[in-house]
């Protein structure tokens, strides 16, 4: 993995400047081989201002602008990392959108993705072509009541017992939120393909290396014709910083 900094063809406005403080370019490789560069923010809730929007020509949606500022915040920088992935391809001035199920509307010939925490915003884009698709995820390490949740929708019975084989390297709660994450990832990259929502039950945790930085999921039904039963998914993944796990996959 490496941490560069960005191109810097879409400078910071003036209505975000106070609340970005952090502009990073990951260059990560996934277990398959494809090189993806993840355009990251950390940002600041507090000090964000909706004046943004306007400054930097992105589009607040109705049903964000009725949010809350925290979501007007995640969304504003979720689209900003995803100008910034984009712009590196060449592409400007283009405005990703949201589809009829909540997921991002990118230009015809890319595929990406796009995600935030209460604290960081990330993109990844693609010409198509590269890859049939792509998915990313960022996740705060749970607390207890979030790990709680966590053990009881994310992963079954098998798949929390072969976690707590782990907890000499990573703590519970680490590991489950790095599986909960590598889940959404897969839901992401396969969405398009698949046409619908399906739940974390679909993929089963089999495998976490954290010297390769892997988690292997092995599907337990067929989703589409790309993704079949028992097929493996290597979804990579790293912390960018010690509480903060970055999850992704390519196929």
């Amino acid at each position: 993995m490496k941490l560069v900094a960005p191109p810097g063809s879409t400078p910071v406005i003036d209505g975000h400047s106070a609340a970005l403080h952090d502009m990073r370019r990951v260059s990560v490789s996934t277990p398959a081989g494809v090189q993806l560069n993840v355009y990251l923010g950390g940002f600041d809730i507090e000090k964000f201002s909706t004046t943004a929007f306007a400054a930097a020509g992105i589009a607040c949606p109705p049903g964000v602008a009725r949010s809350v500022h925290k979501r007007q915040a995640e969304f504003y920088f979720g689209r900003w990392a995803a100008r910034q992935a984009l712009d590196a391809l060449g592409i400007s001035a283009f405005e990703v959108g949201i589809g009829a199920s909540r997921q991002p509307m990118w230009p015809v010939d890319v595929i990406g993705s796009i995600s935030h925490t209460h604290a960081y915003a990330a993109a990844v884009a693609l010409r198509h072509g590269e890859c049939s698709g792509v998915g990313i995820d960022l996740e705060h390490i749970a607390g207890p009541d979030a790990s709680a949740a966590l053990s009881a929708t994310t992963v079954d019975a098998i798949e929390r017992r072969y976690l707590e084989t782990l907890t000499h390297l990573l703590p519970t709660s680490a590991l489950l939120t790095a599986v909960f994450s590598a889940k959404e990832s897969l839901f992401k990259a396969a969405f398009n393909a698949v046409g619908r929502y399906f739940d974390f039950s679909a993929a089963s945790v089999f495998l976490v290396d954290l010297r390769q930085g892997v988690i292997r999921l092995r599907l337990t039904e067929t989703l589409c014709d790309a993704f079949v039963c028992g097929q493996v998914c290597e979804i990579g993944f790293c912390f960018i910083e010690p509480d903060v796990v970055l999850t992704y996959f390519a196929w």
